[in-house]
């Protein structure tokens, strides 16, 4: 929503009281900004580049995180009208969606670069002010196979379009989180962001990527002998749940469940008070159901070429029944009918924790 002054309505940018909120690994020292205040001009130079990836990613979203340091905000009214991102290899414009913009502070947004090379840098030019003639275009950016993004914040609208507005039950709030704002849950019994409309997803799929942000707020991480529900849908993708592993440190797992009697059931070992970026990816040529914590491949499990099994329940952040849910916070919830790679996977983190854009002025 627009508001005066064109200043956009604050989405609560990365809480940075928070221990688990990412830093900022490529902003200019604080002890030189006033040196540096003033000098960003367009176009600034955004330097893509991760040294782990082993091939080519493509269609991919990346999250640009500004502030004084890396634009000048009195140059910009309507940043969906007066921002551009342009890919120099391509030399093509790219798609972006305004997460949140907020002058003098933390912004962030969305665009999809074509291909990041991962043999060398890529760079994509941000062109900002009246004549940057932008076009703000959230579906496009979430163009390729995504089924549903769930930004998860005051706004609570899935940016793929093909699903109706979430709603928050019995005391689930919005608050800030890591990437702006988060589902934030507290504990309780049946907390839910519910997702209407989406009985489709995870039904026989034969591929899928499921990836988030996770924030589980447990001072101990021995739960005694609880399981937390994290995300409900049931059939293919059941119980997601925190739990105990066998040396006591804190878990999170989802049961997949595919045709022929298959199950993948893998945990993933998280630090509690930590922000952790999970992800599960099934490419049925493939046959391994693949894990990701932090961008790194866990062990994966061999479960041959299937298809996911249908429910028609919709899914949901939280608990679709009486059941007590985890404390904590969810955040960039995402959906799609592709299994990614592990260089996709890597990216991802290293864009959602502000680690893989360097910004400066072009050479």
């Amino acid at each position: 929503m627009l508001l005066a002054a064109c200043s956009f309505e604050p989405k609560g940018g990365p809480d940075r009281s928070n221990p688990g909120d990412a830093g900022d690994a490529n902003s200019v020292p604080v002890d030189t900004l006033d040196a540096f205040a003033g000098t960003v001009t367009s176009p600034w130079r955004l330097t893509l580049h991760d040294p782990m990836q082993t091939q080519d990613v493509t269609k991919a979203p990346v999250l640009v995180m500004l502030d004084p340091t890396r634009i000048d905000y009195a140059k910009v009214g309507d940043p969906k009208t007066q921002l551009r991102f342009h890919e120099l290899d391509d030399n093509t414009d790219l798609p972006f969606e305004v997460l949140s913009w907020q002058p003098g502070d933390k912004s962030e947004i969305w665009i999809q670069v074509h291909t990041i090379q991962f043999d060398q840098p890529n760079a994509v030019d941000m062109y900002f002010g009246a004549g940057a003639n932008g076009n703000d275009d959230a579906t496009g950016v979430w163009s390729d196979n995504y089924q549903l993004v769930e930004h998860l914040d005051q706004n609570l609208v899935d940016s793929t379009g093909k699903h109706a507005d979430a709603t928050t039950v019995n005391n689930a709030t919005v608050d800030p989180g890591h990437i702006g704002y988060a589902a934030h849950m507290h504990g309780g019994d049946g907390e839910e962001i519910a997702i209407p409309n989406d009985g489709d997803l995870f039904n026989d799929y034969s591929n899928f990527t499921f990836d988030c942000w996770l924030y589980a707020d447990y001072a101990d991480p021995d739960l005694q002998g609880a399981e937390p529900r994290v995300f409900d849908k049931g059939g293919p993708f059941d119980l997601a749940r925190l739990h105990n592993g066998g040396s006591g440190e804190l878990q999170m797992q989802i049961d997949l469940h595919f045709t022929s009697s298959k199950n993948s059931t893998h945990p993933l070992t998280i630090q509690p008070r930590n922000w952790t970026h999970l992800a599960w990816t099934y490419q049925h040529t493939d046959q391994n159901v693949r894990f990701y914590i932090d961008g790194i491949q866990d062990s994966p499990d061999n479960i041959g070429d299937r298809t996911m099994l249908v429910s028609t329940n919709d899914f949901a952040v939280g608990v679709v029944s009486s059941l007590p849910v985890m404390s904590g916070f969810i955040d960039e919830m995402r959906v799609a009918s592709t299994g990614r790679s592990a260089s996709y996977m890597h990216v991802q983190y290293l864009s959602g924790a502000d680690q893989l854009i360097s910004y400066g002025p072009p050479p």
